[in-house]
């Protein structure tokens, strides 16, 4: 009795061990939800850009329709050519503005030859607060090979923070780019 005791002992010994050396030779990962980016005034351009790249890829969803390679979408005009063909879309509109203007009201006017689809991003689904906006127009003057010259303003951030915390599944489908397909509001 003592004798098979004893084996069964040594062969559950001999098998956890055989998988606890086995679990320590698997990589183990930790994921962590992406860094939060905080746009201030003095975001440097570079940065700025990086963030305006991560909202159209993401929190925008504006990859849905505009594409920034040579394959993507043609529902709406290709993104690496707004920049630079900003300054002659609108008479007496500087491209920084017309861009601005093209996010945060895309109705106000409409690039010939494509329809009247594109939301504001100042509302859902992509529900940006101005100084994203910004930074995504600077994403958009890299992608055009101009120098980044939008500026974030101190009444940008204010106006950010005036609009509250927005509640955290809102936020998470914001973050991880649901709400480029699906309409959470109205």
């Amino acid at each position: 009795m003592k004798a098979t005791f004893f084996k069964i002992f040594a062969f559950l010994l001999a098998t956890v061990s055989l998988y606890s050396y086995v679990g320590q030779l698997v990589p183990q990962f930790e994921e962590h939800p992406p860094a939060k980016k905080i746009i201030t005034v003095t975001t440097p351009p570079a940065e700025l850009a990086a963030i305006g790249e991560e909202l159209v890829r993401v929190k925008g969803g504006c990859l849905i329709c505009h594409k920034v390679t040579e394959t993507g979408n043609e529902r709406g005009p290709d993104l690496r050519k707004a920049a630079g063909q900003a300054a002659q879309r609108k008479p007496g509109m500087d491209a920084e503005s017309y861009l601005l203007e093209s996010i945060a009201q895309p109705d106000v006017f409409l690039v010939p030859g494509y329809p009247k689809m594109m939301p504001s991003a100042l509302k859902p689904p992509a529900n940006m607060n101005l100084a994203e906006v910004k930074a995504v127009i600077a994403y958009l003057q890299t992608l055009g090979g101009a120098e980044v010259t939008v500026k974030v303003e101190a009444a940008d951030i204010a106006a950010a923070k005036a609009a509250g915390p927005v509640h955290k599944g809102k936020e998470a489908m914001g973050t991880y780019g649901c709400v480029g397909c699906h309409k959470i509001e109205g």
